[in-house]
């Protein structure tokens, strides 16, 4: 496969309720911190998607902070799993 010159992969989060309406955003990148990336998808990330990923800045969002919406959403509380 041939590395699309990505950078880390996501720069919008949403939740959606039941209806499909956007209920929350979360605007930047992932912060993989402590979270080994699989090789597979590392070969996708661009030099700069890889220093993104080595050095997340004030912007990143934790696995934490993407589920506080969703738990919100639906009412029950919910925990990244053990990595």
């Amino acid at each position: 496969m041939r590395a699309m010159g990505l950078r880390w992969p996501v720069r919008l989060a949403g939740a959606l309720d039941a209806s499909g309406r956007e209920r929350f955003g979360v605007v930047g990148s992932p912060n993989a911190a402590g979270a080994p990336v699989p090789p597979a998808l590392r070969r996708f990330l661009s030099a700069q998607g890889r220093a993104d990923l080595s050095h997340p800045d004030a912007s990143t969002w934790t696995a934490a902070e993407a589920l506080s919406p969703i738990a919100w959403l639906t009412g029950r509380p919910l925990v990244p799993a053990p990595g």
